[in-house]
């Protein structure tokens, strides 16, 4: 797999915003485990923190590297996150911000650049789509990695100047905790919502209101209101916020996949095998108009109707996908409707389909 093809799932892979989202609850209890005194007494959950690390560290070199690698066996990297960013928060609650804050200054160098990257790198890549709103603005193609890249580095720089002159040493990181949290509850707000269809880099065509115009200057202020209105706050106040925003999230995160357990969704190839069992043992004659591609996971011998109106002949079982002309309303009088099937192709998809399969009536019925 190319250099291309492994930065660029960051980027734009199915499965990239879930796994930087997560990355940030990595990120954060890490950086603030590691500002802890190096006298700090380790938790008991250090172990586990340890050996999730380690398999994430493996497993994401293999996961990135190999060319076939489907999604069904990157979600496996998961499960060691979920205990990572769990040990980590245990962790984190004895090196809370204030309390680091002044040990950072004596540890060894190399451990502070660790939390200088650990601290910018969330914060940058956040807010680095308004700086490619800005580069769309005059020209520039922000929908090309080269220039997402680019506007990373470019946030990364100024956020990491920025975190060096608060020095680690003061109350001011604390807004670089704060931050990400916040922003990524208003991303999920924003794609719930459908703000620019959920975009989370700006794009020709794109509309006004969008992640980076609208989601990152609330983000930003709502942020910088609970830094301040926090600043006498203990650290037993601070610790018991993470769960009011994991539930936040989880909410959110609900909320999105809710309605597909009320009003079920089915792909094309659910569509198939389910219509492979109820219509194995049909006698009649099976046709479809504008639903070929419903009958490739399944062995029912059909005819493919020409147009979208009546053939010649009336079939016994007829399934419509899109629109079908029934001039004469023969559906309603000799044909039962006895399935659908909200059929579901992709979040991007603006044109909904639903499959319908109607049975003609037995004569007198």
């Amino acid at each position: 797999m190319s250099t291309y093809s492994v930065v660029s799932f960051f980027f734009s892979g199915a499965l990239a915003p879930t796994i930087n989202v997560w990355a940030v609850g990595v990120f954060l209890p890490l950086a603030a485990w590691l500002g802890r005194p190096l006298d700090a007494k380790n938790s008991s959950v250090l172990p586990h923190f340890v050996s999730s690390a380690i398999w994430c560290g493996l497993y994401t070199p293999i996961m990135l590297s190999l060319d076939y690698f489907p999604d069904r066996y990157k979600a496996h990297i998961l499960v060691p996150l979920a205990i990572n960013i769990a040990t980590g928060i245990t962790l984190a609650e004895a090196a809370s911000q204030t309390a680091a804050g002044s040990a950072v200054a004596g540890l060894p160098r190399g451990r502070r650049v660790v939390l200088l990257i650990l601290l910018t790198l969330p914060t940058a890549v956040l807010w680095a789509p308004a700086l490619a709103g800005v580069a769309a603005h005059i020209g520039m193609d922000a929908a090309r990695l080269r220039t997402q890249l680019v506007c990373v580095l470019i946030a990364g720089i100024l956020t990491g100047w920025s975190l060096r002159r608060a020095a680690l040493t003061s109350s001011a990181p604390r807004i670089f905790f704060i931050f990400p949290v916040v922003a990524v509850i208003g991303w999920t707000v924003c794609v719930r919502t459908g703000l620019d269809e959920g975009r989370f880099w700006p794009v020709p065509g794109g509309g006004r209101a969008a992640w980076w115009s609208v989601g990152l200057p609330i983000a930003a202020v709502l942020a910088t209101t609970l830094a301040t209105i926090g600043r006498r706050w203990s650290r037993e106040r601070w610790i018991s916020l993470v769960p009011v925003a994991v539930l936040c999230y989880a909410v959110l995160a609900a909320a999105r996949v809710a309605p597909a357990y009320v009003v079920p969704h089915f792909s094309m190839k659910q569509v198939s095998r389910d219509l492979g069992l109820s219509l194995a043992n049909s006698t009649g004659v099976v046709a479809t108009a504008n639903g070929e591609g419903l009958f490739n996971e399944n062995s029912v011998p059909y005819r493919a109707i020409a147009g979208r109106t009546w053939p010649w002949y009336r079939p016994d079982v007829i399934v419509i996908v899109f629109a079908f002309h029934d001039y004469e309303g023969l559906l309603g009088r000799e044909y039962q409707l006895t399935a659908t099937y909200p059929l579901y192709t992709s979040p991007e998809a603006r044109r909904s389909a639903v499959v319908r399969v109607y049975r003609r009536r037995a004569p007198g019925g």
